[in-house]
């Protein structure tokens, strides 16, 4: 990178933040930004500030949500002065969200600088250079909900140009609450590696900040009508909901029986109390009787950080129990997780956990089971 500069990145809740996919973009890279020489500042907008000492040109300003305009002056400020390039992870407006999707609050970043200090799929492969790693599934993340495509685009051209060809599969992104879902399933079809679709649909009316949909869409009869331009397509359907969502989960897996659905991240168990993993495992036996529905082993550390294999394994070897080894596989929500642990430690967790069982069983959870319902 010739030019040093002086680098602003908006819209993280935090830094770092315990969760989500944005929070570990902007760790990695405003730290890989200052270790090639820029300074570099994240205005958040919560979450406990924890700047490492080895990395002292990387400061961090949190502003509380009920200060939304102390950041709005701030920015405006460096917009104005020119004093900083501004890099925007805002997203979409939401409950609590204190970013405006405004065209002064866009990137002001030449994309060359990102992409100077980023090597996609390498850097992927570094994390799991030490796994024996033979295929990957990439999961939509949330790119841009007017413009899905892109994302897909961008993928099928990652895995056409790199040695590795990752990913071997593609889970795109489509809104069924709009009514151009229909076009949008038929562009994802032109990529060769597209295999299925995910909407997160996780909704939580009590914790709002547990919410990753606007709407508990499976309750919207538009939805529902518009999902079923799923048919005849050929594609699976990730979806990612709470324990409390799943007798809807069941209606609509039992209603779209030719579709298989993958259920994510474990079922999203949010809490570690007797109660909460009793209310898990009851409805996780319910969406289970759907013999097109499968369960994908992940993400056990996006509600408990400080997860050991202690404190997951009984999600593990339930869901495992409920679903069957068949029916089951294992993920490792990278590089969302990556905030809190590494890939070896999340693979090598598994593999404590399931080390008694047979070699044949295995290679179903670490692999086959994967390679079958992804089609790859």
């Amino acid at each position: 990178m010739s030019k040093k500069l002086k680098i602003a990145i908006i819209g993280s809740r935090g830094y770092p933040y315990v969760y989500s996919g944005y929070e570990t973009l902007v760790k990695e890279l405003a730290e890989r930004l200052v270790k090639s020489g820029n300074e570099v500042t994240v205005l958040t907008s919560g979450s406990t500030v924890v700047v490492d000492k080895v990395l002292p040109t990387l400061t961090s300003v949190t502003y509380s949500t009920n200060n939304s305009s102390g950041l709005y002056s701030k920015v405006d400020d460096i917009i104005t002065t020119k004093t900083a390039t501004i890099i925007n992870f805002g997203q979409e407006p939401s409950a609590g969200s204190i970013y405006p999707k405004e065209e002064a609050f866009f990137s002001t970043c030449p994309l060359n600088i990102i992409d100077e200090v980023y090597n996609k799929v390498d850097d992927y492969l570094n994390d799991a250079k030490n796994q024996n790693l033979i295929k990957s599934v990439h999961v939509q993340a949330e790119h841009d909900d007017d413009s899905p495509v892109n994302e897909t685009q961008w993928l099928q051209k990652l895995a056409d140009n790199h040695n590795a060809k990752l990913p071997n599969a593609i889970v795109a992104f489509a809104d069924f609450s709009k009514s151009n879902v229909a076009d949008i399933l038929d562009q994802h079809q032109e990529f060769n590696n597209t295999r299925g679709i995910r909407q997160i649909l996780s909704f939580n009316s009590d914790e709002p900040k547990y919410s990753h949909a606007p709407e508990d869409y499976m309750k919207n009869t538009k939805w529902l009508e518009n999902f079923k331009n799923m048919k005849n397509r050929n594609l699976s359907f990730d979806i990612q909901v709470y324990p409390h969502q799943m007798d809807d989960s069941y209606n609509l897996a039992k209603n779209n029986d030719d579709i298989l659905f993958v259920l994510n991240h474990t079922g999203e168990p949010c809490y570690q109390s007797k109660e909460y993993i009793e209310h898990w495992e009851k409805n996780m036996k319910k969406i289970a009787s759907c013999e097109n529905m499968v369960a994908k082993i992940s993400g056990l550390g996006m509600f408990n950080p400080s997860w050991t294999i202690d404190s997951t394994k009984i999600f593990v070897e339930k869901s495992i129990e409920i679903f069957g080894i068949e029916r089951c596989m294992f993920a490792s929500n990278f590089p969302v997780d990556k905030i809190f642990n590494t890939f070896d430690n999340y693979w090598n967790s598994f593999k404590t956990i399931t080390k008694d069982y047979s070699e044949n069983e295995k290679t179903m959870l670490f692999s086959s089971n994967a390679e079958k319902y992804y089609r790859i």
